[in-house]
């Protein structure tokens, strides 16, 4: 299976260079459905379908300009990566039940 997921992982980095839209695209636009806990105009914040702790949150920028890999980051993009870097959790903690959000703080993941 992880063997699985890192031959995704690769098929989604180049497909998401080729300008294509991407599974987040189509997530940004309503196409596909998510469970949103966060939107502005610049990020966008959903619970992950593939969970891979209690409270698993996707972050991800609405407009990719160019940043589809950490890597790819430019002096242009400091301003995005710095508002997903600093993405305020405590947000995430209303759409979970108490209990949960008490015991498990939100680990927004970065995309």
């Amino acid at each position: 299976p992880k063997h699985d997921e890192e031959a995704a992982a690769k098929v989604a980095a180049i497909n998401s260079d080729s300008g294509a839209p991407t599974i987040f695209d189509k997530i940004i636009a309503k196409e596909i459905p998510s469970t949103i806990v966060y939107e502005d105009d610049k990020v966008l914040a959903f619970k992950d379908i593939s969970l891979q702790a209690p409270v698993h949150v996707l972050v991800i920028p609405k407009f990719r300009d160019g940043l589809t890999q950490l890597g790819q980051a430019e002096q242009r993009h400091g301003e995005i990566l710095g508002q997903l870097l600093l993405f305020d959790a405590p947000l995430l903690k209303l759409s979970y039940p108490s209990s949960l959000a008490s015991s498990q703080p939100a680990q927004p993941s970065l995309l």
